[in-house]
């Protein structure tokens, strides 16, 4: 996803988290109906995924993890993001959480997930997931 906003205002930051909110949109839908290379496309190349506590590393392993599973049907129910401070060479990075039910194989849970989306390079405006957590509960 590419962000447009400006770094460093306080107006480009408001941008850039509600840009973010469309980002978790996007992906919900994808996580859900496309879990090809549209779902590939949103994780840098060395992202972390933990699943129930089940780390998967690479956006290849990531794919290869959703097309395994069951068909699912998330109803996002709350949904915040935050610019974090800057942390050495990265200068932007945004916090995601999400809460929310999944209903996979005729069961639901209610479920967390917070991502990490970061710039794909120091100078770039596509933001890419990171860190992704998902914990669902029953």
């Amino acid at each position: 996803m590419t962000m447009i906003s400006n770094r460093t205002s306080a107006e480009g930051n408001t941008q850039r988290s509600n840009e973010a909110l469309g980002f978790a949109e996007v992906f919900f839908h994808r996580q859900d109906k496309d879990r090809g290379e549209a779902l590939y496309g949103m994780y840098h190349d060395q992202s972390t995924l933990i699943w129930n506590g089940s780390p998967y590393k690479t956006k290849t392993n990531i794919t290869k993890f959703y097309q395994s599973q069951l068909a699912t049907e998330t109803t996002v129910q709350a949904l915040d993001a935050q610019i974090m401070p800057p942390m050495g060479d990265i200068i932007d990075m945004i916090t995601v959480i999400a809460a929310g039910k999944i209903k996979q194989n005729d069961r639901e849970y209610n479920f967390s997930r917070t991502f990490l989306l970061g710039p794909n390079s120091p100078t770039s405006t596509e933001y890419l997931i990171v860190s992704d957590t998902m914990r669902m509960h029953s």
